[in-house]
Protein backbone atom coordinates (compact mmCIF):
# COMPACT_ATOMS: atom_id res chain seq x y z
CA UNK A 1 0.00 0.00 0.00
CA UNK A 2 1.43 3.32 -0.90
CA UNK A 3 1.06 6.26 1.36
CA UNK A 4 1.22 9.67 -0.05
CA UNK A 5 3.45 11.98 2.02
CA UNK A 6 2.42 15.50 2.19
CA UNK A 7 5.21 17.76 3.00
CA UNK A 8 4.90 20.89 5.06
CA UNK A 9 5.84 22.83 2.00
CA UNK A 10 2.96 21.28 0.28
CA UNK A 11 0.35 22.64 2.63
CA UNK A 12 -2.01 25.20 1.41
CA UNK A 13 -1.67 28.78 2.33
CA UNK A 14 -4.88 28.61 4.35
CA UNK A 15 -3.54 25.89 6.60
CA UNK A 16 -0.33 27.76 7.18
CA UNK A 17 -2.24 30.87 8.02
CA UNK A 18 -4.33 28.94 10.59
CA UNK A 19 -1.24 27.60 12.37
CA UNK A 20 0.40 30.99 12.52
CA UNK A 21 -2.80 32.64 13.83
CA UNK A 22 -3.18 30.16 16.75
CA UNK A 23 -0.10 31.51 18.57
CA UNK A 24 -0.67 34.35 21.32
CA UNK A 25 1.78 37.16 21.58
CA UNK A 26 3.65 37.28 25.02
CA UNK A 27 2.84 40.93 25.64
CA UNK A 28 -0.85 40.15 25.36
CA UNK A 29 -0.63 37.46 28.07
CA UNK A 30 1.17 39.86 30.42
CA UNK A 31 -1.59 42.44 30.01
CA UNK A 32 -4.25 39.98 31.07
CA UNK A 33 -2.27 39.06 34.18
CA UNK A 34 -1.84 42.72 35.10
CA UNK A 35 -5.55 43.34 34.80
CA UNK A 36 -6.41 40.31 36.93
CA UNK A 37 -3.87 41.35 39.58
CA UNK A 38 -5.26 44.88 39.63
CA UNK A 39 -8.79 43.58 40.13
CA UNK A 40 -7.58 41.32 42.97
CA UNK A 41 -5.72 44.18 44.60
CA UNK A 42 -8.80 46.39 44.43
CA UNK A 43 -10.91 43.65 46.02
CA UNK A 44 -8.29 43.08 48.72
CA UNK A 45 -8.05 46.80 49.51
CA UNK A 46 -11.82 47.05 49.68
CA UNK A 47 -12.03 44.06 51.97
CA UNK A 48 -9.27 45.49 54.17
CA UNK A 49 -11.03 48.82 54.39
CA UNK A 50 -14.19 47.03 55.41
CA UNK A 51 -12.30 45.19 58.13
CA UNK A 52 -10.70 48.41 59.35
CA UNK A 53 -14.04 50.19 59.48
CA UNK A 54 -15.58 47.26 61.38
CA UNK A 55 -12.67 47.16 63.79
CA UNK A 56 -12.94 50.89 64.38
CA UNK A 57 -16.66 50.55 65.06
CA UNK A 58 -15.98 47.69 67.50
CA UNK A 59 -13.25 49.70 69.18
CA UNK A 60 -15.56 52.69 69.45
CA UNK A 61 -18.26 50.49 70.94
CA UNK A 62 -15.78 49.04 73.44
CA UNK A 63 -14.49 52.50 74.27
CA UNK A 64 -18.06 53.73 74.81
CA UNK A 65 -18.78 50.70 76.98
CA UNK A 66 -15.77 51.55 79.13
CA UNK A 67 -16.94 55.15 79.44
CA UNK A 68 -20.45 54.04 80.37
CA UNK A 69 -19.09 51.62 82.97
CA UNK A 70 -16.75 54.24 84.43
CA UNK A 71 -19.55 56.81 84.55
CA UNK A 72 -21.74 54.33 86.41
CA UNK A 73 -18.90 53.64 88.84
CA UNK A 74 -18.55 57.37 89.42
CA UNK A 75 -22.27 57.64 90.16
CA UNK A 76 -22.16 54.66 92.53
CA UNK A 77 -19.16 56.16 94.31
CA UNK A 78 -21.11 59.39 94.66
CA UNK A 79 -24.08 57.54 96.18
CA UNK A 80 -21.78 55.88 98.71
CA UNK A 81 -20.03 59.15 99.55
CA UNK A 82 -23.14 61.31 99.87
CA UNK A 83 -24.97 58.46 101.61
CA UNK A 84 -22.23 58.42 104.23
CA UNK A 85 -22.68 62.17 104.74
CA UNK A 86 -26.44 61.70 105.08
CA UNK A 87 -26.12 58.93 107.65
CA UNK A 88 -23.75 61.04 109.75
CA UNK A 89 -25.65 64.31 109.43
CA UNK A 90 -26.91 65.52 112.84
CA UNK A 91 -30.67 65.05 113.09
CA UNK A 92 -32.34 67.06 115.84
CA UNK A 93 -35.94 66.11 115.07
CA UNK A 94 -38.05 64.37 112.47
CA UNK A 95 -38.67 67.57 110.48
CA UNK A 96 -37.19 66.95 107.04
CA UNK A 97 -36.76 70.68 106.36
CA UNK A 98 -34.50 70.97 109.41
CA UNK A 99 -32.58 67.95 108.20
CA UNK A 100 -32.06 69.61 104.82
CA UNK A 101 -30.45 72.58 106.61
CA UNK A 102 -28.14 70.20 108.46
CA UNK A 103 -27.29 68.37 105.24
CA UNK A 104 -26.39 71.70 103.61
CA UNK A 105 -24.09 72.50 106.54
CA UNK A 106 -22.47 69.07 106.21
CA UNK A 107 -21.98 69.60 102.47
CA UNK A 108 -20.33 72.97 103.03
CA UNK A 109 -17.82 71.34 105.38
CA UNK A 110 -16.98 68.42 103.10
CA UNK A 111 -17.53 69.62 99.52
CA UNK A 112 -15.90 72.33 97.44
CA UNK A 113 -19.18 73.65 96.03
CA UNK A 114 -22.55 73.48 97.76
CA UNK A 115 -25.73 75.53 97.45
CA UNK A 116 -29.27 75.49 98.78
CA UNK A 117 -32.44 76.73 97.15
CA UNK A 118 -35.52 76.11 99.29
CA UNK A 119 -35.73 72.37 99.95
CA UNK A 120 -33.12 71.48 97.31
CA UNK A 121 -29.46 71.10 98.25
CA UNK A 122 -26.89 70.84 95.46
CA UNK A 123 -23.36 69.52 95.54
CA UNK A 124 -21.32 70.80 92.63
CA UNK A 125 -19.12 68.62 90.44
CA UNK A 126 -16.33 67.04 92.45
CA UNK A 127 -13.35 65.24 90.95
CA UNK A 128 -12.82 61.58 91.79
CA UNK A 129 -9.05 61.42 91.65
CA UNK A 130 -8.86 62.44 88.01
CA UNK A 131 -10.94 59.50 86.73
CA UNK A 132 -14.25 61.34 86.55
CA UNK A 133 -16.55 63.69 88.41
CA UNK A 134 -19.66 63.39 90.52
CA UNK A 135 -22.40 65.87 91.37
CA UNK A 136 -25.52 65.47 93.49
CA UNK A 137 -28.82 67.05 94.44
CA UNK A 138 -30.93 66.31 97.50
CA UNK A 139 -34.57 67.29 97.30
CA UNK A 140 -37.57 66.97 99.58
CA UNK A 141 -40.16 64.61 98.08
CA UNK A 142 -42.75 64.95 100.84
CA UNK A 143 -42.86 65.63 104.58
CA UNK A 144 -41.20 62.32 105.42
CA UNK A 145 -39.09 61.45 102.35
CA UNK A 146 -36.11 62.98 100.59
CA UNK A 147 -34.42 61.94 97.36
CA UNK A 148 -30.73 61.79 96.56
CA UNK A 149 -29.86 62.09 92.86
CA UNK A 150 -26.23 61.55 91.86
CA UNK A 151 -24.70 62.00 88.40
CA UNK A 152 -21.36 60.46 87.50
CA UNK A 153 -19.43 61.87 84.53
CA UNK A 154 -16.59 60.15 82.66
CA UNK A 155 -15.30 61.81 79.47
CA UNK A 156 -18.48 62.76 77.61
CA UNK A 157 -20.64 60.03 79.14
CA UNK A 158 -22.84 60.51 82.21
CA UNK A 159 -24.95 58.16 84.31
CA UNK A 160 -27.49 59.09 87.00
CA UNK A 161 -28.66 57.15 90.05
CA UNK A 162 -31.38 58.13 92.51
CA UNK A 163 -32.35 56.72 95.89
CA UNK A 164 -34.79 57.91 98.57
CA UNK A 165 -34.15 58.39 102.29
CA UNK A 166 -36.22 59.04 105.40
CA UNK A 167 -35.81 59.69 109.13
CA UNK A 168 -36.05 56.75 111.53
CA UNK A 169 -35.11 56.08 115.16
CA UNK A 170 -31.41 55.25 115.20
CA UNK A 171 -29.72 52.32 116.87
CA UNK A 172 -32.59 49.85 116.62
CA UNK A 173 -30.14 47.05 115.83
CA UNK A 174 -28.57 47.53 119.26
CA UNK A 175 -31.57 45.86 120.84
CA UNK A 176 -31.21 42.68 118.80
CA UNK A 177 -28.18 41.47 120.77
CA UNK A 178 -28.14 39.50 123.99
CA UNK A 179 -25.58 41.64 125.82
CA UNK A 180 -24.83 45.26 124.90
CA UNK A 181 -21.80 46.85 126.54
CA UNK A 182 -20.44 50.35 126.78
CA UNK A 183 -17.12 48.82 127.85
CA UNK A 184 -15.26 45.52 127.70
CA UNK A 185 -16.17 41.92 128.57
CA UNK A 186 -14.07 40.00 131.10
CA UNK A 187 -15.51 36.50 131.28
CA UNK A 188 -12.84 35.05 133.58
CA UNK A 189 -12.97 31.26 133.86
CA UNK A 190 -16.19 29.37 133.11
CA UNK A 191 -18.17 32.57 132.65
CA UNK A 192 -20.87 31.55 130.22
CA UNK A 193 -23.36 33.55 128.17
CA UNK A 194 -25.85 31.01 126.88
CA UNK A 195 -28.73 31.03 124.42
CA UNK A 196 -32.03 29.70 125.75
CA UNK A 197 -33.45 28.86 122.32
CA UNK A 198 -30.46 28.55 119.99
CA UNK A 199 -31.63 31.56 117.95
CA UNK A 200 -29.00 33.40 115.89
CA UNK A 201 -27.87 36.52 117.74
CA UNK A 202 -29.78 35.62 120.91
CA UNK A 203 -26.61 35.44 123.01
CA UNK A 204 -24.39 37.70 120.90
CA UNK A 205 -22.26 40.32 122.67
CA UNK A 206 -21.76 43.83 121.29
CA UNK A 207 -19.23 46.30 122.70
CA UNK A 208 -19.79 49.93 121.67
CA UNK A 209 -16.53 51.17 123.24
CA UNK A 210 -14.13 52.85 120.82
CA UNK A 211 -11.26 53.75 123.15
CA UNK A 212 -10.76 50.48 125.06
CA UNK A 213 -8.01 48.39 123.41
CA UNK A 214 -8.62 45.01 125.09
CA UNK A 215 -12.29 44.44 124.36
CA UNK A 216 -12.83 40.73 125.02
CA UNK A 217 -11.06 38.58 127.64
CA UNK A 218 -12.29 34.99 127.75
CA UNK A 219 -10.82 32.52 130.23
CA UNK A 220 -10.49 28.73 129.82
CA UNK A 221 -13.81 26.93 129.67
CA UNK A 222 -15.82 30.03 128.76
CA UNK A 223 -18.82 29.43 126.51
CA UNK A 224 -20.42 32.22 124.45
CA UNK A 225 -23.42 31.07 122.40
CA UNK A 226 -23.13 33.95 119.93
CA UNK A 227 -20.79 36.24 118.07
CA UNK A 228 -18.55 38.82 119.75
CA UNK A 229 -18.70 42.21 118.00
CA UNK A 230 -17.06 45.56 118.64
CA UNK A 231 -17.18 49.06 117.19
CA UNK A 232 -13.46 49.50 117.86
CA UNK A 233 -11.59 48.88 114.58
CA UNK A 234 -8.32 48.40 116.50
CA UNK A 235 -9.81 46.25 119.26
CA UNK A 236 -7.98 43.27 120.75
CA UNK A 237 -9.09 40.02 122.35
CA UNK A 238 -7.61 37.31 124.53
CA UNK A 239 -9.01 33.79 124.57
CA UNK A 240 -7.66 30.73 126.36
CA UNK A 241 -7.72 27.09 125.34
CA UNK A 242 -11.10 25.49 125.62
CA UNK A 243 -12.98 28.72 124.97
CA UNK A 244 -16.09 28.06 122.89
CA UNK A 245 -17.72 30.74 120.73
CA UNK A 246 -20.85 29.98 118.77
CA UNK A 247 -20.31 26.25 119.21
CA UNK A 248 -16.71 26.06 117.96
CA UNK A 249 -13.25 26.34 119.50
CA UNK A 250 -9.70 27.27 118.50
CA UNK A 251 -9.20 29.18 115.26
CA UNK A 252 -12.81 28.55 114.27
CA UNK A 253 -13.93 30.38 117.41
CA UNK A 254 -11.82 33.40 116.47
CA UNK A 255 -13.79 33.67 113.22
CA UNK A 256 -16.78 34.73 115.33
CA UNK A 257 -15.02 37.85 116.71
CA UNK A 258 -15.57 40.99 114.63
CA UNK A 259 -14.15 44.49 115.04
CA UNK A 260 -14.84 47.78 113.30
CA UNK A 261 -18.64 47.79 113.03
CA UNK A 262 -20.24 51.10 112.06
CA UNK A 263 -20.71 52.82 115.45
CA UNK A 264 -24.05 53.91 116.87
CA UNK A 265 -24.39 55.85 120.13
CA UNK A 266 -25.53 53.73 123.04
CA UNK A 267 -28.62 55.48 124.43
CA UNK A 268 -29.32 55.85 128.15
CA UNK A 269 -32.86 55.22 129.37
CA UNK A 270 -34.82 58.07 130.91
CA UNK A 271 -36.47 56.65 134.05
CA UNK A 272 -38.13 59.83 135.29
CA UNK A 273 -41.44 58.77 133.73
CA UNK A 274 -41.77 56.29 136.62
CA UNK A 275 -41.52 58.87 139.43
CA UNK A 276 -45.22 59.87 139.31
CA UNK A 277 -46.21 56.27 140.01
CA UNK A 278 -44.54 56.28 143.44
CA UNK A 279 -46.92 56.88 146.35
CA UNK A 280 -44.68 56.30 149.39
CA UNK A 281 -41.20 57.32 150.54
CA UNK A 282 -38.95 54.94 152.44
CA UNK A 283 -38.09 56.09 155.97
CA UNK A 284 -36.99 52.87 157.72
CA UNK A 285 -33.84 51.96 159.61
CA UNK A 286 -32.12 50.26 156.67
CA UNK A 287 -32.97 46.63 157.53
CA UNK A 288 -36.25 45.32 156.19
CA UNK A 289 -37.22 41.70 156.84
CA UNK A 290 -40.48 40.35 155.40
CA UNK A 291 -43.36 42.59 154.47
CA UNK A 292 -44.70 44.20 151.29
CA UNK A 293 -43.64 47.54 149.80
CA UNK A 294 -45.82 49.17 147.14
CA UNK A 295 -44.85 51.96 144.74
CA UNK A 296 -41.94 52.98 146.96
CA UNK A 297 -39.38 55.74 146.43
CA UNK A 298 -35.97 55.39 148.10
CA UNK A 299 -34.61 58.87 148.92
CA UNK A 300 -31.03 59.88 148.20
CA UNK A 301 -28.48 58.93 150.86
CA UNK A 302 -30.25 55.70 151.88
CA UNK A 303 -28.49 52.41 152.52
CA UNK A 304 -30.98 49.58 152.99
CA UNK A 305 -31.23 45.79 152.79
CA UNK A 306 -34.51 44.12 151.83
CA UNK A 307 -34.71 40.47 152.93
CA UNK A 308 -37.60 38.12 152.13
CA UNK A 309 -39.84 41.00 151.08
CA UNK A 310 -42.20 41.58 148.18
CA UNK A 311 -41.95 44.70 146.07
CA UNK A 312 -45.11 45.66 144.19
CA UNK A 313 -45.51 48.22 141.43
CA UNK A 314 -42.45 50.44 141.10
CA UNK A 315 -39.47 50.94 143.38
CA UNK A 316 -37.68 54.14 142.38
CA UNK A 317 -34.19 54.54 143.84
CA UNK A 318 -32.77 58.05 143.83
CA UNK A 319 -29.10 58.74 143.13
CA UNK A 320 -26.75 58.28 146.08
CA UNK A 321 -28.27 55.04 147.43
CA UNK A 322 -26.95 51.56 148.21
CA UNK A 323 -29.70 48.94 148.08
CA UNK A 324 -29.43 45.19 148.68
CA UNK A 325 -32.04 42.57 147.72
CA UNK A 326 -31.85 39.19 149.42
CA UNK A 327 -34.37 36.45 148.63
CA UNK A 328 -36.91 38.98 147.39
CA UNK A 329 -39.82 38.86 145.00
CA UNK A 330 -40.38 41.90 142.79
CA UNK A 331 -43.80 42.10 141.14
CA UNK A 332 -43.09 45.21 139.12
CA UNK A 333 -40.06 47.23 138.10
CA UNK A 334 -37.02 48.57 139.93
CA UNK A 335 -35.67 51.82 138.49
CA UNK A 336 -33.04 54.35 139.48
CA UNK A 337 -32.38 58.00 139.03
CA UNK A 338 -29.44 58.38 136.66
CA UNK A 339 -26.52 60.02 138.52
CA UNK A 340 -24.53 60.26 135.29
CA UNK A 341 -21.46 58.56 133.90
CA UNK A 342 -18.70 57.44 136.28
CA UNK A 343 -20.69 57.77 139.52
CA UNK A 344 -21.11 54.10 140.46
CA UNK A 345 -19.10 54.40 143.71
CA UNK A 346 -22.07 55.79 145.66
CA UNK A 347 -24.80 54.13 143.62
CA UNK A 348 -25.05 50.36 144.01
CA UNK A 349 -27.55 47.52 143.85
CA UNK A 350 -26.57 44.13 145.29
CA UNK A 351 -28.48 40.90 144.67
CA UNK A 352 -27.95 38.00 147.10
CA UNK A 353 -29.37 34.50 147.14
CA UNK A 354 -32.45 33.90 145.02
CA UNK A 355 -34.38 36.95 143.87
CA UNK A 356 -37.28 36.70 141.47
CA UNK A 357 -38.04 39.69 139.31
CA UNK A 358 -41.51 39.00 137.91
CA UNK A 359 -41.82 42.23 135.99
CA UNK A 360 -45.08 44.07 135.59
CA UNK A 361 -46.90 40.92 134.50
CA UNK A 362 -46.46 39.69 138.07
CA UNK A 363 -49.06 42.27 139.11
CA UNK A 364 -51.80 40.45 137.21
CA UNK A 365 -52.35 38.12 140.17
CA UNK A 366 -52.02 40.79 142.86
CA UNK A 367 -55.32 41.81 144.51
CA UNK A 368 -54.49 44.61 146.93
CA UNK A 369 -56.88 47.27 145.69
CA UNK A 370 -54.22 49.23 143.83
CA UNK A 371 -54.73 49.98 140.14
CA UNK A 372 -51.49 49.12 138.34
CA UNK A 373 -52.88 49.32 134.81
CA UNK A 374 -51.33 52.69 133.91
CA UNK A 375 -47.93 51.61 135.22
CA UNK A 376 -48.15 48.36 133.28
CA UNK A 377 -48.98 50.23 130.09
CA UNK A 378 -46.17 52.78 130.57
CA UNK A 379 -43.35 50.43 131.58
CA UNK A 380 -44.17 47.13 129.90
CA UNK A 381 -40.98 45.28 129.07
CA UNK A 382 -38.89 46.65 131.96
CA UNK A 383 -37.71 44.78 135.04
CA UNK A 384 -34.54 46.60 136.19
CA UNK A 385 -33.67 50.02 134.79
CA UNK A 386 -30.61 51.20 136.72
CA UNK A 387 -28.58 53.67 134.65
CA UNK A 388 -25.60 55.00 136.59
CA UNK A 389 -25.71 52.18 139.19
CA UNK A 390 -23.25 49.36 139.81
CA UNK A 391 -25.15 46.05 140.01
CA UNK A 392 -23.51 43.03 141.65
CA UNK A 393 -24.70 39.45 142.04
CA UNK A 394 -22.94 37.76 144.97
CA UNK A 395 -22.35 34.17 146.04
CA UNK A 396 -24.88 31.66 144.73
CA UNK A 397 -27.38 34.32 143.86
CA UNK A 398 -30.09 33.47 141.38
CA UNK A 399 -32.17 36.06 139.60
CA UNK A 400 -34.69 35.95 136.80
CA UNK A 401 -35.59 39.05 134.84
CA UNK A 402 -38.63 38.82 132.56
CA UNK A 403 -37.52 41.63 130.24
CA UNK A 404 -34.75 44.21 129.86
CA UNK A 405 -31.97 44.48 132.43
CA UNK A 406 -30.07 47.80 132.48
CA UNK A 407 -27.24 49.04 134.70
CA UNK A 408 -24.11 51.15 134.41
CA UNK A 409 -21.99 48.07 134.95
CA UNK A 410 -22.34 44.50 136.24
CA UNK A 411 -20.25 42.18 138.37
CA UNK A 412 -21.17 38.52 138.81
CA UNK A 413 -19.13 37.20 141.71
CA UNK A 414 -19.19 33.61 142.98
CA UNK A 415 -21.53 31.10 141.36
CA UNK A 416 -24.52 33.18 140.31
CA UNK A 417 -27.15 32.29 137.73
CA UNK A 418 -28.85 35.07 135.81
CA UNK A 419 -31.81 34.43 133.53
CA UNK A 420 -32.96 37.29 131.33
CA UNK A 421 -36.03 37.32 129.12
CA UNK A 422 -34.67 40.08 126.94
CA UNK A 423 -31.31 41.87 126.72
CA UNK A 424 -28.68 43.06 129.19
CA UNK A 425 -27.39 46.63 128.87
CA UNK A 426 -24.19 47.68 130.66
CA UNK A 427 -23.97 51.36 129.74
CA UNK A 428 -20.63 52.37 131.27
CA UNK A 429 -17.06 51.85 130.12
CA UNK A 430 -16.26 49.73 133.17
CA UNK A 431 -15.76 46.02 132.51
CA UNK A 432 -18.70 43.66 132.46
CA UNK A 433 -17.13 41.04 134.71
CA UNK A 434 -17.91 37.38 135.36
CA UNK A 435 -15.91 35.98 138.30
CA UNK A 436 -16.04 32.70 140.20
CA UNK A 437 -16.04 29.06 139.20
CA UNK A 438 -19.38 29.12 137.36
CA UNK A 439 -21.11 32.32 136.30
CA UNK A 440 -23.98 31.61 133.98
CA UNK A 441 -26.11 34.06 132.06
CA UNK A 442 -29.00 32.62 130.06
CA UNK A 443 -30.50 34.90 127.42
CA UNK A 444 -34.01 34.31 126.10
CA UNK A 445 -34.97 36.69 123.29
CA UNK A 446 -37.52 34.60 121.45
CA UNK A 447 -40.17 36.85 119.92
CA UNK A 448 -38.40 40.06 120.99
CA UNK A 449 -36.81 41.07 117.68
CA UNK A 450 -36.69 44.89 117.35
CA UNK A 451 -38.23 45.29 120.80
CA UNK A 452 -37.28 48.67 122.30
CA UNK A 453 -37.53 48.75 126.11
CA UNK A 454 -39.41 51.56 127.86
CA UNK A 455 -37.39 54.62 128.79
CA UNK A 456 -35.09 54.38 125.80
CA UNK A 457 -35.39 57.31 123.42
CA UNK A 458 -33.57 56.58 120.20
CA UNK A 459 -32.01 59.54 118.39
CA UNK A 460 -33.42 60.13 114.89
CA UNK A 461 -31.09 59.32 112.02
CA UNK A 462 -31.23 59.41 108.24
CA UNK A 463 -31.74 55.99 106.67
CA UNK A 464 -31.29 55.17 102.97
CA UNK A 465 -34.25 53.27 101.50
CA UNK A 466 -32.28 50.68 99.52
CA UNK A 467 -35.31 49.36 97.65
CA UNK A 468 -35.78 52.74 95.94
CA UNK A 469 -32.38 52.54 94.18
CA UNK A 470 -32.87 53.40 90.50
CA UNK A 471 -30.57 53.94 87.52
CA UNK A 472 -31.67 56.53 84.97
Amino acid sequence: MRVKRISESGMGRGAMAWRMGSKTHPSSRRGVVYIMALIGMILLVGFSLTLVRGSMRDYQKADNSVDILEARHCAESGVSYVGYILRHTPVTDDDLSTVMDNIYDSFRKTCAVASKDGDVVTMGAMSLGGVGTVSATIAKVDDSTGRLTVTGQYNSVSRTISVDFHIVPGGKDLFNHGVILGGALDAGSNGDILSANGIDGEASVLSTALSIPMVFVLGPGTIIDGDLMSYNPDGLYSIKSGTEIYGVTGEDAEMHITFGLDPVSLPRPDTTFLVPFTTAVYSGDGNENDGVFTNLRIPSGTTVTFSNVEIRGVMYIEAGCNVTFQSCKINGVVATEDPGVGQTGDNTITIKQECEFMGLSGLDNVNDGVDYSELQAAAEGASLLAPGFFVEMQGCAEASFPKTLVAETFLMNGNPLLRVRGSIFALGEEKFTLLGTTCNIVIDRKGLEDFIPPGFVLPPVVEIKKKTYKEH
